[in-house]
């Protein structure tokens, strides 16, 4: 339990410290949720038009919380701007860690374990997605594709991703 306080409370240092240094309105750092596997609160900080970094924090209805952060390559040049609809869309894809803690000692064997008594998973994602930027609001609205592996404590593969949606501040 020590370690789910300690990891939600670095989540939300981190989220409050991008949101003070970004606040203005640039629209770099946004606040949300994904809909999806695993259903999600997250972050989105935009550096440039290349990269960006997002993380999220989850809390699945297998007993399970999730954490992870990715690093993602954006390419908004990658689609032909042909119209007003596809100038607002930008792929991306990335790499990150992914961390996943038992919230229940008695969770049954599922996605990311591999045995029954383990607690916390470790592992990796390669998240592929695509974003649209409303220009009236600074809202964000995305689809994403995540497979990944988990390694420790034993080898398992995954699929997550989902609907986002986030306002940039």
């Amino acid at each position: 339990m020590k370690v789910i306080l300690l990891l939600v409370g670095l989540l939300l240092i981190a989220g409050g410290a991008a949101a003070r240094t970004n606040s203005n309105a640039d629209g770099k750092f946004g606040v949300g949720f994904e809909l999806g596997e695993p259903t999600s609160i997250n972050v989105k900080y935009i550096q440039d038009a290349t990269y960006a970094y997002d993380g999220a924090i989850s809390f699945t209805y297998n007993d399970y919380i999730v954490l992870y952060g990715d690093i993602l390559m954006q390419f908004p040049k990658l689609i032909p701007r042909t119209n007003e609809f596809f100038d607002r869309l930008t792929p991306y894809m990335g790499a990150g860690p992914v961390l996943v803690v038992a919230s229940n000692s008695d969770h049954p064997k599922g996605e990311y374990y591999d045995k029954r008594s383990d607690s916390l998973a470790i592992g990796a994602r390669v998240p592929f997605g695509i974003e649209w930027m409303w220009d009236r609001v600074p809202l964000g609205i995305g689809l994403e594709l995540a497979p990944g592996i988990i390694i420790l404590p034993g080898t398992v593969g995954m699929v997550q991703g989902g609907l986002t949606i986030r306002y940039y501040f």
